[in-house]
């Protein structure tokens, strides 16, 4: 070839690509390792995460008339960046006569915590606070617990209801939810939150399904407080919806509250004059979405060319001259 080139191989540019890697969603309910599906050249992968703590039993005590317990703890966070490939995550429990535990996922970028629910004690005394509060309990009209703002805007979860001790009635108050403090004298859990605006709307097979004397879940909502136990003419009073457990009013002794939505969070119901526990705090959840993304491939240019053409696809754009 004249004129300095080189010769060699016919020669032809691979233009630049794009390998698509599809969203997904993945539902994790006990302590591990989550395997984000990384990027097949490395780099970040975008996308969102929930992180609920494990649910508080028998939110606040008192003369045996105990409040429902707290929800775990809630967070979701829609634009979050997964900078690693391998993921610790730690699933809080529910709480079993006292507050639940805290739920954590390893981000090594960030690291997210969602506080265990508030639970009671089994003597009177003040309801624990929580990711969100414990009930106040049915003695001396005890205050229901606070929920964790820990500086987090929104807050992960609202305090407890108050409990009320009258000459007719003791009552303690419900569990505090994600979205909603709980009722008191004896009224429901606080509300558990959605979190379909980010992972689609129910019915998606990663929420959970409904499940008897617990508040609803399948309709993708989780964190609820439980209901709040006391005297009464024996009756169920409803946990919030989100796994929260039923509380019950009765008059007789003996009679326990349900225990939260196994990995909702939600908190377990309150009971009547017993010093045994009411319900179990429903243990916590990680939820992960992983953004569909496009990887760029870079153009390739094999082989070996002579100096007009490296400087014509140089120009165009084709090749780097990085």
């Amino acid at each position: 070839m004249a004129n300095g080139g080189i010769i060699g191989p016919p020669n032809a540019v691979t233009p630049a690509s794009c390998t698509p890697i599809s969203e997904n969603v993945t539902q994790i309910t006990s302590t591990g390792c989550f395997t984000v599906q990384c990027a097949p050249l490395g780099g970040n992968r975008p996308g969102a995460v929930l992180v609920v703590g494990g649910g508080g039993s028998r939110g606040g005590s008192g003369g045996g008339r105990p409040g429902g317990g707290g929800a775990g703890g809630f967070r979701l966070l829609s634009c979050e960046t997964f900078s690693s490939c391998a993921i610790p995550v730690v699933i809080g429990a529910g709480g079993s006569c006292s507050s639940g535990t805290n739920t954590v996922f390893g981000n090594p970028l960030n690291p997210i915590s969602a506080t265990g629910g508030g639970g009671g004690n089994p003597i009177p005394g003040p309801a624990n606070p929580g990711g969100s509060g414990g009930g106040g309990g049915g003695f001396s009209n005890i205050v229901g617990g606070s929920g964790n703002a820990g500086g987090y805007s929104p807050p992960e979860g609202n305090p407890g209801g108050t409990g009320n001790q009258s000459p007719s009635t003791w009552r303690g108050g419900g569990g505090g939810g994600a979205s909603a403090a709980g009722n008191p004298n004896g009224g429901s859990g606080g509300a558990g939150s959605p979190v379909t605006s980010v992972f689609g709307a129910a019915p998606q097979p990663y929420y959970l399904p409904n499940t008897p004397n617990t508040g609803a879940t399948a309709c993708g909502v989780f964190a609820g407080g439980g209901g709040g136990g006391g005297c009464g003419p024996g009756v169920t009073v409803p946990g919030g919806v989100g796994g929260g457990g039923n509380g019950f009013l009765s008059n007789s002794c003996g009679t326990l509250g349900y225990a939260g939505a196994t990995n909702s969070g939600g908190g377990g119901g309150g009971s009547y004059n017993l010093p045994a526990c009411g319900g179990q705090g429903g243990s916590g959840i990680v939820l992960v979405k992983e953004n569909a993304v496009c990887i760029s491939i870079p153009a390739k240019a094999p082989g070996v060319w002579n100096i007009n053409e490296v400087y014509e696809n140089v120009k165009d754009g084709n090749w780097t001259n990085a």
